[in-house]
């Protein structure tokens, strides 16, 4: 168990890889993909004790305004997990905060790391019936202008969601 003061993005980072996992330690985050290749984050809020497992999703820019709120709305009634929002770029953010006041197990950090990872591609797959998260349109198109072989650089297509790539 880590104490409140073990807790740092270097010690969560080292753990992931420890655990068989790939990430990027950045300056304020560690980057990682699920295994579809959906790039999410690990961030820390010191200030309130949190560990927060975040992504940004592109959203289909033609959508109406109803459609987009009422696919948020249906996601925070039957998603377990995470919270869902957009936000002022079109995207869907999918936020997890988990506290670590008093301390935290590191299997339980990567149990709901892995649910996490898991969760997005749930999301992004069986609950994006009307195609309205548009990751896999901007796959296709990306592997359309690379003649197959598409880069990470392009798989989210908003500045937030860029970000995470």
């Amino acid at each position: 168990m880590w104490t409140e003061k073990d807790i740092t993005l270097e010690t969560l980072a080292a753990h992931i890889e420890d655990s068989g996992v790939s990430c990027k330690l950045e300056q304020a985050r560690i980057a990682l993909h699920t295994a579809a290749g959906i790039g999410y984050l690990v961030v820390l809020d010191e200030d309130r004790k949190f560990v927060r497992f975040i992504t940004y999703l592109p959203v289909a820019k033609d959508a109406f305004e109803e459609q987009k709120r009422e696919f948020e709305h249906r996601l925070n009634a039957e998603v377990f997990m995470a919270s869902f929002w957009l936000d002022d770029d079109n995207d869907l953010v999918v936020d997890y905060p988990m506290t670590y006041v008093h301390g935290l197990i590191a299997g339980q950090f990567m149990v709901n790391l892995h649910r996490f990872a898991s969760m997005l591609e749930y999301v992004t797959g069986s609950k994006n019936e009307d195609g309205l998260i548009t990751l896999d349109q901007k796959n296709e198109q990306q592997e359309q202008v690379n003649d197959g072989e598409p880069t990470d650089s392009c798989r989210l297509t908003s500045h937030a969601a860029r970000l995470l790539n």
